[in-house]
C-alpha cells in the first residue's frame, strides 16, 4: 500500500513540490491506495477498451493521424440505461 500523499500510478500528488493536485481530485482505490481522478479514467478508458476490441482499430486510425497544434481528438462513451 502506498503510504504517501500522491497518485500510486503517476506520483503526482497534494501541494505545490509535488504536482498541485487539489484534494478532491484524489481518493483511495479498492487496495487503499491513492490514486488521481486522471489515473482512474485512464485505467477505466482502457478496460473499456479490452472489453470491445473492435475499438482498438479505431483508436488506432486516431493516432495514426497527422499532429496538429492546439488540437485534439477525443472518444466519449455513451451510456444506455438499463431499464
Amino acid at each position: 500500500m502506498n503510504t504517501k500523499n500522491d497518485c500510486w500510478l503517476c506520483g503526482y500528488g497534494y501541494g505545490v513540490d509535488n504536482g498541485g493536485m487539489a484534494p478532491g481530485e484524489m481518493h483511495h482505490d479498492s487496495e487503499g491506495d491513492l490514486i488521481c481522478v486522471y489515473c482512474e479514467n485512464r485505467i477505466n478508458f482502457t478496460a473499456r477498451i479490452m472489453d470491445n476490441p473492435n475499438l482498438l482499430q479505431l483508436i488506432g486510425a486516431i493516432q495514426a493521424l497527422l499532429k496538429v497544434d492546439g488540437v485534439r481528438i477525443g472518444i466519449n462513451f455513451e451510456e444506455t440505461e438499463a431499464g
